[in-house]
Formats: structure tokens, sequence, C-alpha cells
């Protein structure tokens, strides 16, 4: 995937010299691409390892959002900025 401006892109070696690609943003068609890739990846595999996360808004008052959604396949991981979302 090619380094955006509206996308942070970081690659971490992790133990075994595996890396991790971690893309980072808060723009909906940046993180519609990268679903996408995900889905395709995902859908030509017998075994899967998927990673979701989310985590909410801190309001102590409903109601709660999303604030961030991560989602990983493999070695690739999308960390979505909901709450700072450009439409």
């Amino acid at each position: 995937m090619a380094e955006e401006p509206s996308a942070k892109r970081h690659r971490v070696e992790l133990h075994r010299k595996e890396t991790l690609e971690i893309v980072c943003t808060s723009e909906p068609d940046k993180a519609d691409k990268v679903i996408s890739m995900l889905w395709r990846k995902a859908c030509g595999q017998h075994h899967r390892i998927v990673g979701v996360g989310v985590h909410y808004t801190t309001e102590d008052e409903p109601p709660q959002m999303a604030a961030v959604l991560q989602l990983c396949l493999d070695e690739l991981c999308l960390v979505y900025h909901i709450a700072a979302a450009t439409k």
C-alpha cells in the first residue's frame, strides 16, 4: 500500500523477524480501502488469525460511541479513528 498523507503506515518488527504492517487513518475512504484488502486476503485462506478491538468514547452518559476500531488479519492491521473521521 502506497504511503498517503491521510493514512500513516508503520512497519513493526516482531519476534522471529516477522513484521506487522499498521495503517492508521481517520478517513473513511482509506479505512474502506484497507478493509477491502483485509477481506480479499481472508477469502483465500483456510487458517485465519483475526483480531478486532473497539474503544469507546469516555462520556459518562449514553450514548457511548465507538471512537477507535482496530481490525487485524495476519500481518496487516487497520487502526481507524472513527471519532476524528472526516466526511
